[in-house]
């Protein structure tokens, strides 16, 4: 077509045909192919067991080769923590870990579910003299803020 509305001579008649957009389902076949497998093999052999336990867990830590705390921090200070590990404090009350909510200079900030199933933000600090200093100062805020403005604050 020219810019005055006639047909050119050279085109054709068919109209542009836009592709259809791709199948949503497609996009569920991972999951589908997935769906009921431990069934299907327990059904094939009797004797499987599947147990979460063997299952490889996503580890949030750049660096995951332990060298430091007993094994459970990397070289560069950081907790190394996977999906569903638990971090206990002194009396025992356990956070369970559910993502990564972010990483800084200071250490990562932890997604975590409690026993009666909230949602919490745990901050780890680096294991390092100074941010162990500087933690503390933000723990002394936080107490602060807590006892005067918000009791969610902890």
């Amino acid at each position: 077509v020219t810019s005055e509305g006639s047909k050119n001579a050279n085109s054709s008649s068919s109209s542009i045909v836009k592709p259809n957009p791709p199948d949503a389902r497609i996009s569920e076949l991972p999951r589908a192919l997935g769906s009921g497998i431990t069934q299907t093999y327990q059904e094939c052999d009797s004797s499987y067991q599947y147990s979460n336990h063997y299952a490889p867990r996503r580890i949030f830590t750049k660096l995951i080769e332990p060298c430091k705390n007993d094994g459970y921090d990397n070289a560069e200070g950081d907790f190394i923590c996977r999906v569903n590990d638990v971090i206990a404090n002194p009396e025992g009350y356990g956070y369970e870990i559910a993502d990564r909510l972010g990483h800084g200079t200071f250490g990562q900030v932890l997604r975590c579910v409690t026993c009666d199933n909230r949602s919490v933000a745990v901050k780890i600090i680096k294991n390092k003299p100074a941010y162990f200093q500087q933690a503390l100062v933000e723990v002394r805020i936080l107490q602060l803020l807590n006892r005067y403005y918000d009791t969610r604050i902890v």
